[in-house]
């Protein structure tokens, strides 16, 4: 990988965030100006470029890993929208930091309940900061998350782009950081905001390059086109500049299963995690998990290399220990 120069890493409990908004130091550092109307010189592609040829001329790697939520799995999981910073404001300091790097910009969504970065996306950030042959910049998008935001989210109760950080994100890079490939990557709850996302807005969409999604619900649906406006193509080899999603999907989850592949397989395992619930006190759903994936998530986001593997199959698979596919 090289060294690493410029890396900023943020990590607060819940506690911490509830309290105060110093708990993220890199977000409380950076401006809270929204960006200007007007597209910035430092955002254009020779620039970025400039910016990448200095980093290799000096022999350093310098990333930007931001984590604006939780180290952890949160006891409420609303706490990674801090009460005292709206979605405007959460989505500025990302920007600001991000900003700060150069090369492609990573946004990862978690999904339902999870703190920070979990399984598949934890797994697929670390392979993509490992896989890297430049600098790159990584964050963690917080979103409501909760249980109840399911329902919300299925209604569109409160999921306009005025109250979005992915969207807010997403639209400030576009117009700020022209000049760098941005990719997504989500799971659960996390691709399905993905999905509304940019289903709600084809600008958003076509400054896409690639995403990379595990256990999308089965009823959601993604727009038709994305990476359209080819943005940050010439940080990208020749080889590398194919848009477009790949989806990863265990048969017997639940999740990618709603309102059309429910089965047998599907029960058993939902089956298995709550006798498992009962002897420990834990509900470890294994088909739900898509840590297995994340290497070839990276490879597809950073490189364009689309998986020699099925991507849809039997979460058996990917953990042995997994109830086998019903008869």
């Amino acid at each position: 990988m090289g060294s690493v120069d410029a890396v900023v890493v943020v990590h607060a409990s819940a506690s911490q965030l509830r309290r105060r908004r110093s708990a993220h130091p890199a977000l409380a550092a950076a401006p809270l100006a929204p960006p200007p109307a007007v597209q910035p010189v430092p955002g254009t592609a020779a620039a970025e470029a400039a910016k990448d040829a200095a980093h290799a001329a000096a022999g350093r790697r310098p990333h930007i890993l931001l984590d604006p939520d939780l180290a952890s799995r949160p006891a409420e999981a609303k706490v990674r929208m801090p009460a005292d910073m709206s979605p405007v404001e959460i989505a500025d300091r990302i920007v600001a930091v991000l900003l700060q790097g150069s090369g492609p910009i990573l946004l990862c969504c978690p999904g339902t309940l999870g703190g920070t970065y979990e399984t598949s996306m934890l797994s697929a950030a670390r392979a993509f900061v490992a896989a890297a042959d430049g600098p790159v910049s990584v964050a963690s998008i917080p979103y409501p998350n909760g249980i109840t935001d399911v329902v919300t989210r299925f209604f569109h109760i409160g999921t306009g782009a005025a109250t979005n950080t992915l969207a807010l994100v997403l639209d400030r890079l576009r117009r700020l950081a022209p000049g760098r490939p941005i990719l997504l990557t989500g799971e659960s709850q996390g691709a399905w905001l993905i999905a509304d996302t940019l289903r709600a807005d084809p600008v958003l969409a076509a400054a896409v390059t690639r995403i990379a999604l595990f256990a999308k619900p089965g009823f959601v649906a993604m727009p038709s086109s994305i990476g359209a406006a080819h943005m940050g193509v010439e940080l990208l080899a020749p080889t590398a500049r194919e848009a477009g999603v790949v989806e990863w999907r265990h048969t017997d989850d639940i999740v990618p299963s709603l309102f059309a592949r429910l089965g047998t397989d599907v029960a058993l395992g939902y089956v298995t995690a709550i006798k498992g619930w009962r002897q420990t006190g834990e509900f470890e759903y294994v088909p739900h998990h898509y840590d297995a994936h994340g290497a070839e998530a990276a490879q597809w986001l950073l490189h364009a290399v689309r998986p020699t593997l099925p991507t849809v199959h039997h979460s058996s698979a990917d953990h042995p220990a997994a109830p086998a596919p019903a008869a």
